[in-house]
């Protein structure tokens, strides 16, 4: 039953950081900026996030930053998950993070190739 468990929190983790990068990504009307646009954007979100450097040594104004981050949020969740600690408010949280980003972005992807 733990490995069942740890697969579902694994596939939420993965499918929530997928849908994030895909709002990013669908905002551009062209591929190649939009590209651009997500790696730059990925690489600022995992350094203002805590994945590579831990929060810690960031000033207080990054890490006031770092807890509205969709991929902040997502390496809490990944800690909880990793210490068995997974409460339901931040399930709540990552699923309806889930849901904005991919509603908005499968929206702006819908407009930008009609346009």
């Amino acid at each position: 039953m733990q490995n069942v468990k740890a697969v579902f929190w694994s596939l939420l983790l993965a499918i929530s950081i997928a849908s994030c990068f895909h709002l990013i990504y669908s905002a551009w009307k062209d591929w190649q900026k939009g590209i651009v646009f997500l790696i730059i954007s990925a690489v600022v979100l995992f350094l203002g996030s805590g994945l590579i450097v831990p929060i810690a040594y960031y000033p207080v104004w990054v890490q006031k930053l770092s807890l509205i981050s969709p991929l902040g949020l997502l390496n809490r969740f990944q800690l909880d998950f990793l210490y068995e600690n997974v409460s339901g408010t931040t399930v709540i949280w990552i699923v309806v993070l889930n849901l904005i980003c991919i509603v908005t972005g499968t929206c702006l992807y819908h407009f930008r190739k009609k346009r």
